[in-house]
């Protein structure tokens, strides 16, 4: 009986606990690769999380630490939340049909480089450098919010 007990214990022995952080650390992951935000983990525990080149206002100014993987999640979403909130003047006087192609080719095309993108809205839709620009502004977004229209086609929905 007790050559039966410890083979069942081998068998059914507890495996490691389960990771309390493991769902909030891939996701923040997921999400600061798609809009830029960079983890800088600390020797004593906890982590900086950076914000992304375009992030132009920083929600958080010097305190960047996050003692957790759920407080570094909350710190991501609130970069990609202050990204880019309102569209630009230059934006604004382009047609409807232009901010559609706009939205479309923005939040569809995820191969091309923001170069490439800028370059082919320059040729093909008569967009000058500085309204290209401002609309490659919101591309880490749109690779985020899946419903998110960066250029509303209507501007009484801004």
């Amino acid at each position: 009986m007790k050559t039966l007990r410890t083979a069942l214990n081998t068998m059914f022995r507890p495996g490691r606990a389960a990771d309390p952080h493991r769902r909030a650390r891939e996701e923040a992951r997921r999400l600061g690769a798609a809009i830029g935000a960079c983890f800088e983990k600390l020797p004593g525990g906890g982590m900086n999380v950076w914000p992304p080149k375009g992030c132009q206002a920083d929600p958080f100014e010097a305190d960047h630490y996050a003692p957790d993987w759920s407080e570094a999640l909350a710190r991501v979403r609130a970069y990609a939340a202050a990204m880019v909130t309102a569209i630009p003047a230059c934006l604004q006087l382009l047609a409807p049909r232009t901010r559609a192609l706009l939205n479309d080719s923005l939040c569809n095309d995820e191969s091309s480089t923001d170069d490439e993108l800028q370059a082919h809205w320059r040729a093909e839709l008569g967009l000058t450098p500085e309204q290209a620009q401002a609309t490659i502004a919101y591309r880490p977004r749109c690779m985020v919010e899946v419903f998110y229209r960066p250029v509303p086609e209507t501007l009484d929905t801004v």
